[in-house]
């Protein structure tokens, strides 16, 4: 999925990034997360969830207009 290899890479590219991240997620701001990821470039909504320990994205995928995978992607702060 290369929406989750899209915001991974940024994660892991850009400290300033993931410290924003981090910072809004932790101020219970989701709409600036959400706005943070889809700035990486990714093509479809993902789901945010996030809580003290770290940060969990939910990437959906179909074919066909039919849903047929999920990739859950578990970030924890450091």
């Amino acid at each position: 999925m290369s929406d989750a290899s899209k915001v991974l890479d940024k994660l892991s590219s850009s400290k300033d990034f993931g410290s924003k991240v981090m910072y809004f997620a932790e101020r219970s701001d989701i709409e600036e997360v959400k706005r943070l990821i889809k700035t990486t470039g990714i093509k479809r909504d993902v789901k945010i969830d996030y809580n003290p320990d770290g940060l969990r994205l939910e990437f959906d995928s179909t074919t066909e207009n039919v849903p047929c995978c999920k990739l859950f992607v578990t970030l924890r702060w450091r």
